[in-house]
């Protein structure tokens, strides 16, 4: 049996997926058992296809528990297997949810069917996972470090899947530049990290502003919120009543 290729233009990426453009593909609901270190429960799972190149990326994103929950036999829906009537607002296929909304997917194109987000193109990244009770809140690496819990979401779209395809050549939808920023946004958005910055005792890693925001703001702002503060740009102003260097926004 032949060996893995040492060649370095055959080597791949590794890591966690993240601050990608990709297209979801082949969505359905699963049970997936974290590579054989928990009991099954039910998630979304979905390929993300890199529109810059390279092999398509499975993802899953928990939706609850096994005593309440059943995937579809086509993985379409979720069948309720207990007496839950409505999925819990706290897990990460939640957070997931929350983030398509926020970044522009109709909520009245969103059905029971997840297979809607089939085609779908967007820009994702990772944010802090919620602090639940009973859960670590993180993982131990190979050299005994402490990794925090993450999860994937949406940051902004740039093609839903019934549109149609831009062709070659055509400009790419702009993901940052605080210049279109109105002024309302602007100042709710600086009112927000300030009062992140009020709890968190002067000091926050931007990482955790956009879930704070998904959690924690009302829907008519939070998307533009949540763009705003992903923006390197935007949080390094110098007009900012607080400090930004090496992903850490603190009160100066």
């Amino acid at each position: 049996m032949p060996g893995v290729s040492l060649r370095p233009s055959d080597m791949v990426q590794g890591g966690l997926l993240d601050d990608a453009v990709v297209e979801f593909t082949g969505c359905g609901f699963v049970m997936f058992d974290y590579q054989g270190k928990a009991d099954p429960a039910p998630a979304f799972g979905t390929e993300l296809v890199d529109i810059d190149g390279g092999d398509p990326t499975k993802q899953y994103w928990t939706v609850g528990k096994a005593k309440d929950w059943m995937p579809s036999d086509d993985g379409k829906t979720l069948v309720a297997v207990g007496s839950a009537t409505a999925l819990n607002n706290n897990s990460n296929f939640a957070l997931l949810m929350a983030s398509i909304v926020n970044a522009g997917f109709p909520e009245d194109k969103i059905g029971d069917d997840i297979s809607v987000f089939n085609g779908m193109v967007a820009h994702v990244h990772r944010v802090a996972a919620p602090k639940r009770s009973g859960l670590s809140g993180g993982s131990v690496g190979p050299d005994g470090q402490k990794r925090e819990q993450t999860v994937l979401v949406v940051d902004t779209i740039e093609k839903l899947p019934w549109e149609r395809k831009k062709g070659k050549g055509a400009p790419k939808t702009k993901k940052k530049g605080k210049a279109k920023s109105k002024a309302p946004v602007d100042d709710a958005a600086v009112e927000f990290v300030m009062g992140v910055l009020a709890d968190k005792g002067g000091e926050v890693a931007k990482k955790e502003l956009p879930r704070l925001a998904i959690t924690g703001l009302d829907a008519d702002i939070r998307n533009a919120v949540v763009k705003l503060v992903y923006d390197d740009g935007w949080l390094g102003d110098d007009d900012r009543p607080w400090g930004y260097a090496d992903g850490v926004v603190s009160l100066t």
